[in-house]
């Protein structure tokens, strides 16, 4: 009976720090961070971005469909990966790409470093409030403004496991403890 008891532990421990991510081996969530700088801009477009402001790329994904940090992020529908689009005083989403349906907007990265941001908005289309478009490492908006994402500002850092995860776990470890200790005095 003890050694049932020791192997249900075992198993119980196991368990709960081995599944207690529920991500596969590998896998992690990732917040990342992307900026890039106009380099031409008409007067009073609809950004409010005059040349050299900064625009800002950022938002979470699963790395597990990346080969040693290599590979394509898809934000697009079903991915449970998120993206926000700062252009000066317009935001745009994942959602706003007119092929968010089909797997798009992507980010592309080649060892855990930025090679492309493919996006595409039109004005109307999937609540998108302006054109706007991004492929590999330049964007633009029709004539308004045009620039280049910086392929140095790209920064990933992993999200941390929440607190709750670890003291269920160790609530879930003391428990047993308990049984085991409370079964070998009876």
């Amino acid at each position: 009976m003890n050694n049932l008891l020791k192997n249900i532990v075992t198993l119980a421990s196991t368990l709960v720090l081995g599944c207690g991510l529920m991500t596969p081996a590998g896998a992690a969530q990732v917040d990342f961070e992307l900026y890039g700088y106009v380099d031409a801009a008409t007067i009073g477009n609809a950004f409010g971005l005059a040349e050299n402001d900064p625009v800002r790329l950022s938002g979470r994904f699963d790395d597990s469909v990346l080969a040693a940090g290599s590979g394509t992020v898809s934000f697009g529908a079903g991915s449970g990966n998120n993206l926000s689009l700062t252009l000066g005083s317009i935001t745009l989403t994942a959602n706003n790409d007119i092929d968010y349906d089909i797997g798009t907007p992507e980010l592309l990265l080649d060892n855990n470093a930025f090679v492309g941001f493919d996006f595409w908005s039109e004005a109307g289309l999937n609540g998108a409030p302006v054109a706007f478009e991004s492929y590999l490492d330049v964007f633009f908006s029709g004539s308004e403004l045009s620039g280049i994402w910086d392929a140095g500002s790209f920064n990933i850092s992993p999200v941390p496991v929440p607190a709750a995860v670890w003291l269920f776990g160790s609530g879930l470890l003391a428990l047993f403890g308990g049984l085991t200790r409370s079964r070998r005095t009876h």
